[in-house]
């Protein structure tokens, strides 16, 4: 366990606040009806693309770090 250096937990724990972060944005806009228009659609597609970064590029940083 000592490949997992302090800036590869802090790197986890910038995925999962993204990951959880962005989810919310999306339920918020989704359930709230109020929210239903152009600049929230918009708000919503810059948490989708924000939440593709915590899911695809976050966690191959994670595993350039691991295997480096």
């Amino acid at each position: 366990l000592s490949l997992i250096t302090p800036a590869i937990c802090w790197l986890i724990f910038i995925c999962f606040l993204t990951i959880m972060g962005n989810l919310l944005v999306i339920l918020a806009v989704y359930r709230e009806a109020s929210l239903h228009s152009a600049t929230y659609f918009y708000i919503v597609s810059l948490a989708v693309a924000d939440l593709c970064v915590g899911l695809l590029v976050i966690p191959l940083a994670i595993l350039f770090e691991l295997t480096r």
